[in-house]
């Protein structure tokens, strides 16, 4: 991605009503999902009152009454109805929390500045230690032993679900394969799971037995899909963090006291847990690993940290203005191009068609 900015607006908040409004196929409209404000298009008129809702970030289907849309105009002004209904009292109640809380801004865990810490320690308790703070709890072994890998295999988005399990099973299995072919660790970027909040048993069992079968380290992070808290912190990659072991040596030194001082290095043999799930920014080997991040000031306080600035890459699931969403739609609600360092190859899960963005788009092929 480069730093050419595409021009985008943004949206604010009119006190205007829609009740005049006539919807139609095609209005951009705001619902609320889940307690959650999501913008979408009419894609279908249903009489008495209902639309069918595609909604724009996870191309999902919603059925809603009229008076709980907000009619979003050309400019990305929204207009709310006057009718009351419980639905719509959420999307205002949701409007003013993303536009008068106060923030409180992203921690990024610098993994690479605790490894490295790490190794100029001369006790083995400390080279042994997980990785603790306020904001994080990841295990420096693991994370040492998968800092080893130079090679990584990128996908992203299976969407899990049970209708679709048997193709991601295949997935699975091909991208291990490749790893192994390659000696290549493996990176997801994220909505591993389809349905929010909910995985069903026998859908997670067959992920777990084909996940128990891989040999090679694999970092995670969680997209929109598999979060169920609007901070991010909980989400569905969880119970995938001991799916399968991998083997790896811990080193650690020792330093005899008097005479020459002489140092001693001792390699132990370990099993480290194959996945690791950066649930919150994480710097690793250089590279920025960016979860889902929906409140749009947090994420510009990440894309423009010094952590991001000094990477070599960036591995992330965002929406980014002028990518490709599905069915060639071209995404205008996302991030602009320009909060992302422009020296760096940005990698981003979300979009479900591999494509490259290096300017801003209005139609595909232009």
């Amino acid at each position: 991605m480069s730093d050419d900015p595409p021009q985008i607006s943004s949206p604010s908040i009119s006190a205007s009503s829609s009740a005049t409004h006539i919807f139609d196929v095609g209005d951009t409209v705001e619902v609320a999902v889940d307690g959650i404000l999501q913008r979408g298009f009419i894609a279908e008129t249903r009489g008495s009152g209902w639309f069918t809702i595609r909604l724009t970030e996870t191309d999902e289907i919603v059925k809603k009454r009229r008076g709980q849309l907000r009619y979003v105009d050309t400019d990305g002004r929204t207009t709310t109805t006057t009718t009351s209904t419980t639905d719509n009292s959420a999307v205002t109640a949701l409007v003013g929390e993303q536009h008068e809380e106060e923030v409180e801004m992203p921690t990024i865990v610098d993994l690479d500045d605790a490894l490295q810490g790490r190794r100029g320690s001369n006790s083995p308790a400390a080279a042994a230690a997980p990785f603790s703070n306020t904001i994080s709890d990841i295990d420096l072994s693991q994370a040492s032993h998968h800092a080893t890998y130079d090679k990584w295999i990128v996908f992203s988005d299976l969407h899990c679900s049970p209708s679709t399990i048997a193709t991601c099973l295949d997935v699975l299995s091909k991208v291990h394969d490749e790893a192994i072919k390659h000696n290549a660790g493996i990176i997801f970027l994220g909505d591993f799971w389809h349905h929010r909040g909910t995985v069903r048993i026998d859908t997670l069992n067959a992920v777990l037995r084909a996940l128990s079968t891989w040999t090679v380290p694999l970092i995670m992070i969680p997209g929109n899909h598999d979060q169920v808290t609007l901070g991010g912190l909980e989400h569905g990659l969880t119970p995938l963090g001991n799916a399968y072991y991998v083997h790896g040596t811990t080193f650690s030194s020792a330093t005899e006291e008097g005479g020459a001082g002489t140092t001693t290095t001792t390699g132990t043999a370990m099993q480290h847990p194959g996945p690791l799930i950066f649930t919150r920014p994480t710097k690793f080997r250089h590279a920025l690993f960016v979860p889902y991040i929906r409140d749009s000031r947090m994420l510009q306080h990440v894309l423009k940290s010094s952590e991001s600035v000094s990477s070599v890459a960036q591995f992330v699931h965002v929406d980014v203005t002028g990518a490709y969403m599905n069915d060639l739609i071209v995404s205008q609600g996302g991030v602009p191009l320009s909060l992302f360092p422009p020296d760096s190859p940005i990698y981003s899960g979300h979009f479900h068609k591999p494509h490259t963005v290096t300017a801003a788009r209005t139609a595909p092929g232009v």
